[in-house]
């Protein structure tokens, strides 16, 4: 035991040294022991501990743990730092006497250049920050000493834009774009916006472009993916040649978001309403269909990565535009499906429409109404979309009656004949003189070669004629 009694540790030398960086020794912690009345106190042991540091930090230690003091009461070691920037605490202590040296430790020289940020992206929404970092070899950030200038990329993406704000309302402009780290500091955010959405990831890039030079790794990348921003319609998609009416051909629904990106996590099972076709003409009236499920009532149709396929028929030559509908989710005009659909060859004769209601024995009346040759969906064979029109001239229509053609005294029924046809119509005006009176009476015309099965009128009341002269019966 001593003859003196330590009372305090004094820092003599070496607390808060200034300009010192990571990983480097510093000069030496002295202290000195003394008693109340501030004589040094020999040959008693100071014990040195590092007793805080910056997480992570690694490689810190002390010269020695221990240290006996001299005759000037006084002991010391020597900090080497760690590689981590920012404050170290040595404390040397004597029993309950004590004192801390605070080292505030710097970065290294810039070393290189590093870029982080989100990886996920939903397409047409502006990221969170992404941040370009000057670092040193250890990892601290290193303030850069000049404004350093970094060019900015996202290839092969065409659709994306760098900003300087997190609003979106400050684009980074330029080819390329650019962007600066003050002098002084050691990173800057950007921002970045794209439409398109990525199957595969692709790498936002920041190349040293001027500025700070001694880096070694003057450039960085970050792969990013883009995902669908949420449905927003459907597109109909297929083969768009012509299709012959009652023919079929297989159809894709796929679901997009606003951008056009598929919705590739769309799937199950979806209660789908088409239109844009309609039913063949009358009096065949064949729906348009979906997988055997007429337009305009749900048909589910199956989605896998935001895709679902069907097999369409359509009946009526026309020109087609298919949609695609879900509640509120809906085909626009740019994404239907439009397929030009051509009548088949002749098969049967029918009348345009009604004839007149009621006639009189004896009296020709006019039809109103034309003799159509249509296909077996009762399209006109008028030509449309590349079918063969039917056009004739002085062709000799039969007409068939549900009743005698004959009156009592043997007057046959009467018909315009020939008739002249242009694009499936006829040209002439059609007339007949029926002389049996008879209710609920029909006509059927038909064309020689021309072999389907024709259509019947509607019903002809034929009502007596005036009196006109008295006949003998046995």
């Amino acid at each position: 035991a001593t003859a003196l009694e330590p009372a305090a540790i004094n820092i003599i030398s070496g607390n808060n040294p200034a300009g010192k960086l990571v990983t480097e020794a510093c000069d030496p912690f002295v202290v000195e022991v003394v008693t109340g009345t501030s004589v040094p106190v020999p040959n008693i042991d100071v014990d040195f501990t590092i007793t805080s540091f910056p997480p992570g930090a690694v490689g810190q230690i002390l010269s020695r743990l221990v240290d006996t003091t001299d005759s000037n009461g006084r002991a010391d070691t020597t900090l080497t730092l760690g590689d981590t920037s920012g404050t170290y605490t040595v404390r040397a202590s004597y029993g309950a006497l004590f004192a801390d040296f605070t080292v505030v430790a710097g970065p290294q020289a810039p070393y290189e250049v590093v870029l982080s940020g989100p990886s996920g992206l939903t397409a047409g929404q502006i990221s969170t920050a992404y941040t370009i970092e000057i670092l040193d070899q250890y990892g601290n950030q290193s303030p850069v000493t000049t404004d350093t200038v970094f060019d900015l990329g996202h290839a092969p993406s065409t659709t994306g834009t760098f900003y300087r704000d997190a609003g979106g309302t400050d684009p980074i402009l330029g080819t390329p774009p650019q962007i600066t780290i003050p002098n002084g500091n050691a990173d800057v955010n950007f921002y970045y916006l794209d439409t398109t959405a990525t199957s595969t990831p692709f790498d936002l890039t920041a190349d040293l472009a001027s500025g700070q030079g001694g880096m070694t790794v003057t450039s960085d990348a970050w792969p990013i993916t883009i995902l669908p921003a949420g449905i927003d319609h459907f597109g109909v998609s297929g083969a768009t040649t012509t299709l012959d009416a009652g023919s079929s051909r297989s159809i894709t629904v796929t679901a997009y978001d606003e951008y056009d990106n598929i919705q590739d996590d769309y799937a199950g099972g979806v209660p789908l309403v088409f239109a844009g076709a309609n039913a063949s003409p009358d009096p065949s009236s064949t729906a348009p269909t979906v997988n055997g499920t007429a337009f305009g009532t749900p048909t589910t149709l199956t989605f896998t990565a935001g895709e679902a396929t069907g097999t369409v028929a359509l009946y009526r030559a026309e020109n087609t535009a298919i949609t695609a509908t879900a509640g509120a989710i809906t085909t626009p005009a740019t994404a239907d499906l439009e397929i030009s659909v051509r009548h088949l060859a002749a098969d049967h004769v029918k009348f345009s429409g009604s004839l007149p209601g009621s006639a009189t024995a004896g009296a020709s009346f006019g039809f109103g109404a034309t003799l159509d040759v249509v296909d077996l969906y009762d399209n006109i064979c008028n030509g449309t979309n590349g079918g063969t029109a039917y056009t004739s001239a002085g062709v000799t229509v039969t007409y068939d009656l549900n009743v005698s053609t004959q009156s009592p005294e043997g007057d046959e029924a009467v018909f315009t004949n020939p008739v002249n046809f242009i694009n499936g119509r006829s040209t002439s005006a059609l007339s007949a003189t029926l002389y049996l009176a008879a209710d609920d009476v029909t006509i059927t015309p038909s064309i020689a070669g021309i072999g389907g099965t024709n259509i019947a009128s509607n019903l002809i009341d034929v009502a007596v004629g005036a009196p006109d002269h008295l006949r003998y019966t046995t």
